[in-house]
């Protein structure tokens, strides 16, 4: 390699490594941003839950209104293919559990991976990897009436760790069985429960659906800091190897130069 070749590639290194060390620092602010959100929201969402569960379950216990037993499974992934190491982790992980249901996939990514899986299921694409408000109400309405509806998807647990876990946005946690049944009599429905179960159908799955899309881009933005950080990395290696190869052949060039030289002067002195 010629030390011209040696210094265009050490200038395209580090053009690599400047837009490297731009996307962490964009990256590393969205992280900031969405972690304040998430972790304010996080306990919300759980509360949500817990309540969403224990008025789903106290008119069942009641016999007030029959239980479904239809089920669906929803995949969270993105229109790239940028964040595949944990988007393939959700897959894996979905493969483990059985009986999924009917089958929801969102985004370009899940589609290509089941569809090569010969896997039947309802492909969903949205314009960005965060849905709007409108894309998020025609989700909602597409799993109203499941019994359970269980959404994969990667949770954000450090920087360095994403792992992928299903949460159902619709099933009743024991914890919240066991109280519901406890203070069973103490509550009073107003209006009748049908309504009020259609009113938390239609509100409550928005909210909580758009929660898994939040912690998602959680994930996949710390996802991506670490793979700019990776990147500047070796960016940093390759022009420390090319600087010593650059160097080695200026010091061949210095050599021959001066074994040229000597050369001709032998030569002169010679004739």
């Amino acid at each position: 390699m010629t030390i011209k070749e040696i210094n265009e590639s050490v200038e395209e290194a580090s053009a690599l490594k400047s837009i490297a060390s731009a996307y962490t620092e964009i990256s590393a602010l969205r992280l900031k941003r969405i972690r304040q959100q998430v972790l304010r929201t996080r306990a919300f969402f759980i509360e949500i839950l817990n309540i969403y569960a224990m008025l789903r379950h106290i008119p069942m216990h009641r016999k007030i209104v029959k239980p479904s037993e239809k089920k669906a499974s929803i995949i969270l992934t993105s229109n790239n293919r940028f964040y595949g190491h944990i988007e393939s982790g959700v897959i894996q992980f979905f493969l483990s559990y059985k009986d999924p249901g009917d089958l929801y996939v969102i985004g370009k990514s899940g589609k290509e991976s089941l569809s090569a899986l010969n896997f039947k299921f309802k492909s969903i694409i949205f314009k960005d990897d965060i849905p709007g408000a409108e894309e998020i109400v025609n989700l909602a309405n597409m799993v109203r009436n499941y019994q359970s509806v269980l959404v994969y998807y990667a949770r954000f647990k450090s920087v360095l760790i994403q792992v992928p876990v299903a949460v159902d946005i619709t099933q009743t946690q024991i914890q919240a069985v066991e109280q519901s049944q406890r203070i069973d009599e103490a509550y009073i429905f107003e209006p009748e429960v049908p309504k009020i179960l259609n009113f938390f159908d239609a509100q409550l799955k928005q909210v909580l659906i758009e929660q898994t899309f939040l912690e998602t881009e959680l994930a996949r933005t710390s996802s991506k800091l670490i793979s700019m950080d990776n990147a500047q990395n070796n960016a940093d290696e390759f022009l420390e190897k090319q600087r010593i190869f650059l160097s080695q052949a200026k010091r061949s060039l210095q050599n021959t130069r001066i074994l040229e030289t000597i050369t001709s002067m032998i030569q002169n002195k010679n004739l």
